[in-house]
């Protein structure tokens, strides 16, 4: 159960929150009572004015009470627009320059029987209320490629660390919770592979460390947060399909898929050469 004396979200608190609006209300309730104390001590015949003038009065406060609410709404809509266009841009050179070759990598891993493919996320509407039936989709070819996809988040520690800090700039909860996740798995994997680093250990010899017991837990969360990036990132191609076609054909061509028939080129990076 809630407790009301400490929710800060009540419409009063809000109401009292509003100084400026207060002031302004305050103000305009005195210049009005003052004008009918004036007319109702200068015309004696005029009681019958004062129950008219006190309704006059209420219904004046509450339409300035409408009114600056609904202006502040509108505000707050326009400022989550502009912060969203703004995290629109700066995600379009993170996933087509810092980030390719992990998704590459992410996607070139996924197996046969996976059903979300790269050239699909530019060709279907993500729907996040299937995101559970997506995730069930996803499988891949193997232990060793999954641990090249983990060597490259581990190298984008520096991105990561990155859309932090934009997320807590535009206060975005979602993502500042997401990357504080990646960033502690980045860590445990550290852990896992030293004296190693992720620019040294090949992905047969972390795969080989994940399959101990004690990393069990880490392996599950590790496969949870790629999947989550795959589709991360089919639902940003449809975000830019929808507001931003010209940053989506950049997407599809710089990620090697014809923009006029959706064909992909989803080479695993490193691991063919």
């Amino acid at each position: 159960m809630v407790n009301s004396e400490k929710d800060p979200d009540t419409f009063l608190e809000r109401l009292l929150a509003q100084k400026e609006l207060l002031s302004g209300l305050a103000v305009a309730a005195g210049i009005f009572l003052l004008w009918s104390l004036y007319v109702l001590g200068h015309d004696d015949s005029s009681e019958h004015l004062v129950p008219h003038v006190f309704s006059v009065l209420l219904e004046l406060l509450l339409g300035v009470i409408v009114i600056e609410l609904l202006w502040r709404g509108h505000e707050k809509r326009e400022e989550r627009k502009q912060r969203e266009t703004q995290l629109r841009f700066i995600k379009s050179y993170m996933f087509q320059a810092r980030m390719r070759d992990l998704f590459k990598k992410n996607f070139g891993a996924l197996n046969e029987r996976s059903e979300v493919t790269l050239e699909g996320c530019f060709s279907k509407p993500y729907l996040k209320s299937d995101q559970a039936s997506y995730k069930k989709l996803l499988g891949y070819q193997s232990e060793e490629l999954k641990a090249g996809v983990i060597i490259e988040y581990v190298k984008a520690e520096g991105v990561w660390h990155e859309f932090l800090t934009l997320a807590i700039m535009f206060s975005i909860g979602r993502i500042v919770k997401d990357m504080t996740e990646i960033l502690q798995l980045i860590d445990e994997v550290k852990s896992v592979i030293q004296p190693d680093s992720c620019n040294s250990i090949a992905p047969d010899v972390l795969a080989a460390k994940l399959q101990q017991d004690k990393c069990q837990k880490l392996k599950e969360k590790l496969e949870q947060i790629m999947k989550d990036g795959i589709l991360k990132f089919w639902d940003y191609a449809d975000e830019l399909n929808r507001f931003e076609k010209e940053k989506f054909n950049a997407l599809k061509k710089s990620y090697g898929v014809n923009c006029g028939d959706a064909i992909v080129k989803a080479e695993i990076i490193g691991d063919k050469e």
